[in-house]
């Protein structure tokens, strides 16, 4: 099917930033003679030294390329820092720092993207609507309204024709995928297709703000005895699939240890409340926040910690759960061989020529910083870096495997910000204790916490 206009366009702007970049052998070979084979397009003339770019390394090209395109191909960046399974260290460096800086729209597109989606002005619907964005990014804006009852809420509106921008920029991104592995066979083992199809996936979903209001509403259930967390509620009223309203969550960013000292917080209880909110939705629901960044947990003024941004989200089978509490269990014990056997339990290892030379590397890690009190460990900083021994070895894990780490990496970062002794083990005892006296009742094997309880029974886990 012959590209439109406008994908011509949007094509003819990604080959400008990838030959700004040094990337000038794959549009010649590639890009130009198979998909804009124009006349009078000419490469544009660009002074590398001029402008600095010749000094970087390719990473930091490739990190450029992807921040200067934006939208879909700066998240694409974002997520492809998470993937230490697939891409070498220097690269997760590089994209590690990647953002996605988006203008915000001006006030007469938003209205007419709101109106197109609800039938009326925001001016008619609500008592106060803020015309200033409380928030930009690269799918939608957020701003601040009044019900008419008085209650505050945040309206998130998708800008206008992203559906189109994002379907383009993703048909880009995978024939580009197509391009560099018939340039570089090499990249096969990376997975480059596979890894650009499920971020397509996952994209699609978070333009349907119906999902995520769905999301919110599953998190507020498996709250609901938690009596430190407050989630938002949906004003399904003033939802649809392009604007999604919900209660205006306002406190301190979980990251501003100055601000939240000076308020009276007490610290060490958020960090012990972060730590068992992630416990309980990975171990026990099986369904956690996949962005848990500072910017999405505030505190409110009195303590409780507050969710924000429910379009991206990870949910394990009870039998991926085991495996993974397996891994935790046994190489909190010291038994790194049943650690390494438990996670390999959950990676594709088809592809990997050495199993026995892997299990063994991380062996001799574990064992060398076997020395480390128990109550030292951190679970995802170790599993960092056995997704980094991965990538070597052709090992593979599954999607919601790496947003795990990254929702655990992320956690015990500000874990530790907030309380640097925290001991990951030793409180993880009471979580489970808790859990399964007060909130499961009598085991049952359907029951998450009990099954995983009495296999750190079995295990010799428990105090």
């Amino acid at each position: 099917m012959a590209e439109t206009t406008k994908e011509l366009r949007r094509l003819q702007e990604i080959i400008a930033v990838l030959a700004q970049y040094g990337f000038q052998e794959a549009v010649d070979q590639g890009i130009r003679r198979k998909w804009l084979p124009l006349p009078k397009w000419r490469k544009p003339v660009l002074n590398q030294e001029a402008e600095g770019i010749g000094s970087l390394s390719t990473p930091y090209k490739l990190r450029s390329v992807l921040e200067q395109l934006g939208g879909i191909f700066a998240k694409f960046g974002q997520v492809l820092s998470t993937r230490r399974d697939i891409l070498p260290p220097e690269y997760i460096e590089a994209l590690s720092s990647l953002r996605s800086n988006m203008p915000t729209c001006d006030n007469a597109t938003i209205h007419a993207a709101f109106i197109e989606e609800m039938g009326a002005p925001p001016e008619e619907l609500f008592e106060y609507f803020s015309p200033q964005p409380l928030a930009a990014a690269s799918l939608a804006q957020v701003h601040r309204a009044r019900l008419k009852d008085g209650s505050w809420v945040a309206v998130k509106i998708q800008r206008p024709r992203v559906d189109e921008n994002v379907a383009i920029d993703l048909k880009w991104l995978e024939r580009l995928g197509e391009l560099v592995i018939n340039l570089f066979p090499a990249l096969q083992p990376f997975r480059v297709l596979e890894t650009i199809q499920e971020f397509k996936t996952s994209s699609l979903r978070e333009l349907n703000f119906f999902i995520e209001g769905r999301h919110i509403e599953r998190f507020s259930e498996n709250a609901d005895r938690l009596h430190f967390i407050k989630i938002p509620e949906v004003h399904w009223r003033y939802t649809s699939k392009r604007v999604l309203t919900m209660d205006l969550m306002e406190g301190t960013s979980v990251d501003n240890i100055n601000d939240l000292r000076a308020a009276g917080h007490d610290l060490h209880k958020i960090a012990g409340d972060v730590y068992y909110m992630l416990l309980k939705q990975t171990l026990i629901d099986g369904y956690f926040h996949g962005d848990l960044h500072p910017g999405n947990l505030l505190i409110a003024p009195d303590g409780k910690l507050m969710l924000l941004d429910f379009g991206l989200v990870g949910e394990m089978s009870l039998d991926f759960r085991m495996s993974y509490f397996k891994y935790w269990t046994n190489l909190a014990m010291g038994k790194y061989r049943e650690a390494v056997e438990a996670l390999l339990g959950g990676a594709d290892t088809s592809d990997c020529t050495d199993l026995e030379g892997f299990k063994q590397e991380y062996i001799d890690l574990c064992e060398s910083v076997q020395g480390s009190s128990i109550s030292e460990y951190s679970f995802g900083s170790t599993l960092n870096y056995v997704t980094t021994l991965c990538s070597r070895y052709r090992i593979y894990f599954s999607t919601e495997f790496i947003l795990l780490i990254r929702a655990m990496l992320t956690a015990e970062g500000i874990i530790m910000g907030l309380n640097p002794d925290f001991a990951f083990v030793e409180e993880a005892y009471p979580f489970f204790r808790r859990y399964y006296k007060e909130i499961s009742g009598r085991p049952k094997r359907a029951n998450p916490g009990a099954v995983l309880y009495e296999m750190g029974m079995g295990m010799g886990l428990w105090k």
